[in-house]
């Protein structure tokens, strides 16, 4: 008769071999939550096809077929879209805005278009201009109008203002202007100049005048005084001579200069002059 170990009469498994698992059964999925119904699959949906976006047109499927994933899914693309234009990958950008072409939301848009307009990208501009519907996007435009102007971006700034009706927007204009002259961009401020009725604007130059003038930008200055009649006006020359010479910008004192007849301004500009150099020994 064949005796057993103690410790195996109960479980039947010899002493130190492994007890086999239990085996269970599969259990099927929730009607719920089958994929692409629910928004809990999106991670999986992102990582099986976020990265060959352009080989997957069938994605603008899924925007209609289930407005859960689409809306979870777009703000996925919308920050690559927003990487590859502001770095310049035209054929990325072009397959990302191919797919996802029927979107009409303006803040889609608008990051990815700023972010190509700010480092004068003007190719991927144009093919985002193409893609949305620029007359409804206002707020869109003028802020990468503004960007391009402040970057000194002109081939940008040129596009924009003949692929929409930003240049019927004079407050939109105004800041282009302002942001160019402070960064002393002439050509910018050229095309603004010429393309649009900002000239005429009485606030706008002379708000674009007295930043160049502090900003020590010699060339806008000339420009401003030389395309509009607004910047020669006594006014806003006597303001943006102070703030030339207050902040010892004497090429920009000499160009005012001869625009300005305020009494005693020689005397004036001396103290300026003399209170700059007192201040600067004294740190």
């Amino acid at each position: 008769m064949t005796r057993m170990h103690p410790q195996t009469l109960h479980s039947g498994v010899p002493q130190g071999a492994a007890a086999p698992r239990p085996q269970h059964q599969p259990q099927p999925l929730a009607e719920e939550a089958q994929w692409p119904e629910v928004v809990n699959h999106t991670d999986v949906f992102v990582r099986c096809f976020g990265r060959d976006l352009g080989r997957h047109p069938q994605l603008r499927d899924v925007f209609s077929r289930s407005p859960e994933i689409g809306n979870a899914l777009m703000g996925h693309y919308q920050e690559r879209l927003k990487k590859a234009a502001g770095q310049g990958l035209t054929q990325l950008v072009q397959n990302i805005a191919d797919c996802l072409s029927g979107v009409e939301r303006p803040g889609f848009w608008g990051d990815p278009l700023a972010a190509a307009a700010e480092n004068g990208h003007w190719r991927i501009v144009n093919k985002l201009l193409g893609k949305m519907n620029a007359g409804k996007n206002p707020a869109v435009i003028a802020s990468a109008l503004e960007k391009a102007a402040g970057r000194g971006h002109q081939q940008v700034v040129t596009t924009l203002l003949k692929k929409t009706d930003i240049k019927d927007d004079a407050v939109a204009l105004a800041m282009a202007l302002r942001r160019a002259a402070c960064v002393g961009a002439e050509p910018v401020v050229t095309t603004l100049l010429k393309e649009t009725p900002v000239r005429d604007d009485e606030l706008a130059i002379a708000s674009a005048l007295k930043e160049a003038a502090q900003h020590g930008r010699s060339a806008v200055v000339s420009e401003l005084l030389t395309a509009s009649p607004v910047a020669r006006q006594e006014a806003v020359v006597n303001e943006a001579l102070t703030r030339a010479a207050s902040y010892g910008h004497r090429s920009v004192v000499h160009i005012l200069r001869p625009h300005a007849r305020q009494p005693g301004l020689e005397t004036l500009l001396e103290q300026i002059y003399i209170s700059r150099r007192s201040n600067r020994y004294s740190r």
